[in-house]
């Protein structure tokens, strides 16, 4: 998972050359400030 702090762009789908494999791969972007303002204000950590 990746953390981003503010708007982005960033692709989520990644893909690679047949010299490389041809394999897609995805990315799980989250923007950071929701994760973060639940961590500090939550009480039972």
């Amino acid at each position: 998972m990746v953390y981003i702090n503010s708007d982005h762009n960033i692709p989520a789908v990644l893909t690679s050359t047949e010299d490389e494999g041809g394999i897609i791969k995805t990315l799980k972007l989250r923007q950071i400030e929701p994760e973060f303002l639940s961590r500090m204000f939550d009480k039972e950590l």
